[in-house]
Formats: C-alpha cells, sequence, structure tokens
C-alpha cells in the first residue's frame, strides 16, 4: 500500500537488492541513494523521482520502472534499463553515476517526463537510447557525458540508426549534453522543432553531428555548439542572437551561403576556425544583424561577402579581412 518514499528511507542500504513498490508514486529525495548492490526496483505507476534518490545506485544490471513491460517497452527484459511509464518529473542528481565499472542503463523510457533536473543521469557512460516524447526542459548537465548516445527524444520520429528529436523541448540547459574532450558521440542529426534556447555549452563537442534544425531558436549561448567538427547544415531561421564561440571549430561547416534572416547579433569568434579545420562559408546573408563582432568568422578564410546592410561597410571589410586570419 505504500504510496511515498520519504526522504532518505533506504540510504546507504548495502543489503538491499529486490524492491517491489506497485502502488508507489512519489520517490523523495535520496530515496534509494547509495544502495550500491540494488538490481530491481519495481515502481510501475511512479510519477515523481526526487533529488539524488537513485544516485550512485549503479549497478550494472539495475532495472527499475515497470519491470513486467520491459519486454515491451525494450524488446527484451535483459538489458539494464529505466522505464517509468508515468513520471513526469526527475529531480537533480537522480541517477547520477560516479562508477567506472560499474554504470547503470543502456536504455531510459520516460515519455510522459516534462523536466530533467540538472546533472540526473550523468556518467552515465553505457546509455544508448532514450525515449521522452512530452520533454520541455533539460536542466544544467542532465545528460552531460552520455557519450553513447545514438537516439534521443521521441524514437517514433526518428527513422535513422541514430537521431535527436525532441518535439516539445523548449530549453537545452547549460552542458546539458556536454562530453569529454577524447570522447566521440554517433548522433548525426539534431532536431529541435520549437527549442526557444540552447544554454552555454549544451551540446559541446558533438562532433559526429552533421545537421542541427532549430526553427523556432531565437538564442545560441556561448559554445553551444562548440566543436560540431563534421556541421554541414545549419537551420536557423528565427534566431537572434548567436553567442561567443557558439560554431567554433568546424571543418566541414556550412558549405556556401550561411542564412541567418532574423539574428541580430553574432558574438565574437562564433563562427571561427582553425588553420586546420576552417569553416568554408563563401557568403552570410544577415539582413537584421546590427552587431557583428570584428573576429566572429575569422579563419573562415572562403568567405567574401558579408550581406548586412545595417553594419557599415568598413566594419564589413575588417570583418572579411580577418577572415584570413587563424585562432
Amino acid at each position: 500500500q505504500v504510496k511515498t518514499i520519504g526522504e532518505e528511507s533506504f540510504r546507504k542500504c548495502q543489503s538491499l537488492e529486490t524492491v517491489y513498490l506497485p502502488r508507489c508514486e512519489t520517490v523523495n529525495n535520496y530515496g534509494f541513494y547509495f544502495t550500491k548492490r540494488l538490481q530491481v526496483v519495481n515502481l510501475p505507476i511512479v510519477k515523481t523521482i526526487g533529488d539524488a534518490a537513485f544516485m550512485w545506485a549503479s549497478d550494472a544490471k539495475l532495472k527499475i520502472g515497470d519491470i513486467n513491460n520491459f519486454q515491451v517497452a525494450f524488446g527484451n527484459t535483459e538489458c539494464s534499463a529505466l522505464y517509468l511509464p508515468y513520471c513526469e518529473s526527475i529531480g537533480k542528481y537522480a541517477f547520477r553515476s560516479d562508477h567506472i565499472d560499474k554504470v547503470a542503463f543502456e536504455k531510459v523510457s520516460i515519455p510522459k517526463c516534462k523536466k530533467i533536473g540538472e546533472l540526473a543521469f550523468e556518467w552515465m557512460r553505457n546509455l544508448k537510447e532514450v525515449n521522452v516524447t512530452q520533454l520541455e526542459t533539460v536542466e544544467e548537465g542532465a545528460f552531460r557525458r552520455c557519450f553513447s548516445l545514438t537516439k534521443f527524444g521521441d524514437l517514433k520520429l526518428i527513422s535513422e540508426s541514430t537521431g535527436f528529436n525532441t518535439p516539445l523541448l523548449k530549453t537545452v540547459g547549460k552542458i546539458a549534453f556536454e562530453i569529454d574532450n577524447e570522447t566521440q558521440t554517433k548522433i548525426q542529426q539534431i532536431s529541435l522543432p520549437i527549442c526557444e534556447t540552447i544554454e552555454e555549452g549544451g551540446f559541446r563537442r558533438w562532433r559526429s553531428v552533421k545537421k542541427l534544425s532549430a526553427p523556432k531558436c531565437k538564442t545560441i549561448k556561448k559554445e553551444a555548439c562548440y566543436d560540431f567538427y563534421k556541421l554541414n547544415t545549419l537551420e536557423l531561421p528565427e534566431v537572434e542572437t548567436i553567442g561567443e564561440r557558439a560554431f567554433v571549430y568546424n571543418q566541414q561547416s556550412f558549405s556556401g551561403v550561411l542564412n541567418l534572416p532574423k539574428c541580430k547579433t553574432i558574438g565574437k569568434q562564433a563562427f571561427a576556425g582553425s588553420a586546420w579545420a576552417h569553416a568554408k562559408i563563401t557568403e552570410v546573408n544577415a539582413p537584421e544583424c546590427t552587431d557583428i563582432s570584428e573576429d566572429a568568422f575569422i579563419g573562415s578564410n572562403t568567405l567574401n561577402t558579408i550581406k548586412a546592410s545595417k553594419i557599415s561597410n568598413n566594419k564589413l571589410k575588417t570583418i572579411i579581412r580577418n577572415t584570413k586570419n587563424h585562432l
């Protein structure tokens, strides 16, 4: 009959392996914190997961959620996974792991979840698929260092073997999906149909991405798409502000014309390249732009035309001249 797991109820219960709570709707903060041997937690109707609720409960065989329907959700019952069909909110640090040899979850399905808190799934190194159809907010570092991701979002909308498509996501938090310098992602396309803001470092070092589509995005902050090494298609028809180093270090990016029809500000080194990896932009179309940093396109030595009538010709000439330099 238990409907709520109180704060710290099973904190550091080192012998706990199996939990069956068919009527539980809420797991409060630190509910199962540091339960290192936990392997099966049956919570078929839980709606809320609190802060650090399962932090460091990261046995390699860990299964949490509606265990009886794992076959329906994932196609098998063997993988380490999280299936919470009714969960609407996941708190900060909820499933965070710092373990190297034991890392839980290969797959996560939380279709009704609207908000994922800060660092909720950080260091889930083996996490490959995340099914979220109603997600609106991903907070700071929520999936940081999850470098094995192949699919994220509404999986029914992803027809390729890899992809990122979140139809209701409005905000990508600071360093929400950042990965380490020595690792490599697999996802090649990012689709953010209604996202308005990508915060600082949101997708930093997603080097496998070839296409970014964010038709409603208005703000891309500092280093949000830093080192998109293979990016060649960029769709940002509504963007107004592109922050410092937002798209720095893109080797094959934007061959031809870069269209930014509503952009007003392009920050320092926003599209900068380097001596060995420079962008192949030939023209920039930014008719509403009133402020372009003089080094915004440094290293883009194929750029010869900037259409930005609200900026003086002298400054435009300086910007183009600076493209011959490198970082």
